[in-house]
């Protein structure tokens, strides 16, 4: 194991499997981050001071082979590009040509969660102070992705500081044409209890109605069913809200009564930012997906928070996740 260390913050390079393993680390308060460059940049895991205690925050993937097997299933803590969530069929059009991408997710006969999932990133960035350690990841792409022939830079950013860690995709068109794209990211999240017994609160106004291969049907119904805090309780979720009437920040805190405390998972909103939340709740009800997006579902063909990237042109969108403040503990409880 090699350390850069630096005062309370470090980068651990350790193995999993294979292949590296990223750790960022605050020897302070024994909290980390666990990233797997070879896997799309992956957020691999999160371990937060939550209590006074360490838990781990993301359900990630045992070892390596159970990557290998269910990675193309779960896509747990995956770097969603140039497309989260799903493509009709694999099919789009784009400046009046036609495309046809990979269909990985043959039960309902879409593409799904992008291209780069699986592909290696490489580490272009380090560095440790007294207040935080940062890595940056990059996936170069020369147009040779199968259904995407466009040139492109995609960066990751990962910080861990004092308050948490926080997330930023850079996306830079480096083709001669205008692209398209959307990003997003995939972290489901665990904490003590069961899903059921979480309490939630999200900030949206609206949902999008879906047909049965989850594709957006074009309504959407008003939604202010956790605008408070409140329990999920038997409820299931593959649904994307809109998050697009706010201007900074939205937040999804999700509170657990046995721990006695919980997450706020922040992302950006406005202009060409995450204006999409999508959140998941597995069978198992072990763990609630928050996914962060820029664009709705099959944003290729309805342009729906689709970007439209001019040649040189950079989109930068963040996300991040913190321990619920005291303050707002003390909200949810009263």
């Amino acid at each position: 194991m090699k350390n850069k260390a630096n005062k309370n913050f470090q980068i651990l390079h350790e193995k999993f499997g294979g292949q590296q393993l990223l750790k960022l680390f605050n020897s302070k308060t024994g909290e980390s981050v666990g990233l797997l460059p070879e896997t799309g940049g992956m957020l691999h895991s999160l371990n937060l001071l939550i209590g006074g205690k360490i838990v781990s925050v993301l359900d990630c993937y045992s070892n390596e082979a159970e990557l290998k097997q269910e990675l193309r299933n779960s896509f747990k803590g995956s770097n969603l590009f140039p497309f989260p969530n799903r493509i009709a069929g694999g099919k789009y059009e784009f400046n009046s040509k036609k495309y046809q991408l990979p269909v990985n997710f043959p039960q309902e006969n879409n593409s799904i969660h992008g291209l780069v999932f699986d592909k290696p990133f490489k580490i272009v960035e380090s560095k440790t102070s007294d207040r935080k350690v940062n890595v940056k990841l990059r996936f170069d792409s020369n147009g040779n992705l199968p259904g995407y022939h466009f040139s492109f830079k995609l960066e990751a950013e990962f910080v861990l500081d004092e308050s948490g860690l926080k997330v930023t995709a850079i996306a830079t068109n480096t083709d001669s044409v205008m692209i398209p794209i959307g990003i997003g990211w995939h972290p489901y999240f665990q904490l003590q209890s069961k899903v059921d017994n979480l309490i939630l609160s999200f900030q949206s106004e609206r949902l999008y109605k879906v047909n049965d291969k989850m594709i957006p049907t074009g309504e959407n119904l008003g939604y202010s069913e956790f605008q408070k805090p409140k329990e999920v309780k038997d409820m299931n979720f593959d649904t994307c809200f809109d998050l697009s009437n706010g201007e900074g920040k939205s937040i999804v805190t999700i509170f657990d009564p046995v721990l006695r405390g919980g997450l706020s998972i922040w992302q950006e909103t406005g202009k060409e930012k995450l204006n999409f939340l999508q959140i998941y709740t597995p069978p198992t009800r072990k763990t609630i997906a928050i996914e962060p997006m820029t664009c709705l579902p099959d944003a290729f063909n309805n342009k729906t928070g689709l970007i439209s990237l001019q040649p040189g042109k950079t989109a930068s969108v963040s996300w991040g996740v913190t321990v619920l403040s005291k303050a707002k503990r003390k909200k949810i409880i009263h």
